[in-house]
């Protein structure tokens, strides 16, 4: 009899309790110090990213200058973005392969690269022509993603489809 009295107390304790919580979250809402945002159905923020016709239009719309692979064997210049004053990024397609440079002005040590996949293998390697070490993902066999910076701006080399450190390594000399 002791027990079920208990557990009916400590029911009704935790019963109470929810339903209180519940109703402090409902007057925080509607308290006038608190800011309420309110958007209508299909509104959203604008996108940020404007596509460009030419990496020299994308150049002047952040304001710095890429330099990127003359030619990536089997792929096609597909895409070219830009974020106004900070990021520029170029997409290259074969069928449904891709492989996506970004560089930002953004501060040192940055990942730029959006990848936010958790990889086997991670390393930081020596890349003749950079000033820093570039940090490589991907797995024992094929690389994935590049990610590096200068001082000044940072950059990323992305490939869905994966390839060997060495032909990595071989486009991340090509970007500056």
């Amino acid at each position: 009899m002791k027990k079920k009295l208990v557990v009916c107390i400590l029911c009704g304790m935790m019963a109470m309790s929810a339903l209180t919580c519940g109703i402090g979250s409902v007057f925080a809402a509607e308290s006038p110090e608190t800011p309420v945002i309110s958007a209508q159905e299909g509104e959203q923020i604008p996108n940020p990213w404007k596509e460009y016709t030419s990496v020299k239009d994308a150049e002047n719309a952040v304001g710095f200058s890429v330099k990127l692979p003359k030619k990536i064997s089997g792929y096609t210049k597909d895409m070219i973005q830009a974020v106004d004053g900070l990021v520029l990024q170029v997409f290259y397609k074969s069928g449904d392969k891709e492989i996506l440079i970004r560089k930002a002005l953004i501060s040192q040590g940055k990942d730029i690269s959006g990848d936010y996949n958790v990889y086997d293998v991670t390393k930081k390697v020596s890349v003749k022509g950079k000033k820093r070490k570039v940090t490589i993902k991907g797995t024992e066999k094929k690389k994935n993603l590049a990610v590096w910076s200068d001082g000044t701006y940072s950059y990323s080399l992305y490939t869905s489809a994966g390839m060997s450190q060495k032909a990595l390594i071989r486009l991340v000399k090509q970007v500056q």
